[in-house]
């Protein structure tokens, strides 16, 4: 992190924790293909990277319509509306859910994304209050 790159004046800088310090290991795409796998899901990576997108921005528009109110519940069924949508054809998609769910609780899921110490040790080293900020759950 370049410290010129943050506003003369700044007396904090907050992080979005998902996508931003931490990313899903594997990718979240290969882990929904290796779990729908066992459920007799047989798509390809591309097309459930596809229906994810779509699934994942149908919800934002959700979520944008409610004044992006989030809750555990709300995080919950907003993640299942996203499985169901990806993998219609599961005649589990509970299960399927629940597995996901789980596999994304884990700390082995996640990896710290590789800048992430750097960026943080420049901010507090010039005096910035650092945050970490997530709507995905309590996990």
């Amino acid at each position: 992190m370049n410290s010129a790159l943050v506003p003369i004046g700044s007396r904090a800088l907050f992080f979005d924790a998902v996508g931003t310090l931490i990313h899903p290991e594997p990718e979240a795409i290969d882990v929904y293909y290796e779990i729908s796998q066992r459920y007799r899901c047989h798509l390809d990576r591309n097309t459930i990277a596809q229906r994810f997108r779509h699934a994942f921005d149908e919800e934002e528009r959700r979520d944008a319509a409610a004044h992006w109110r989030v809750s555990e519940e709300r995080e919950r069924q907003r993640w299942s509306a996203i499985v169901r949508a990806v993998f219609v054809e599961s005649s589990d998609p509970d299960s399927l859910f629940d597995e996901l769910w789980h596999h994304f609780s884990r700390p082995e899921a996640w990896r710290l994304a590789d800048d992430a110490p750097e960026v943080l040790a420049v901010a507090r080293r010039i005096g910035l209050t650092v945050g970490v900020a997530s709507n995905f759950d309590s996990r």
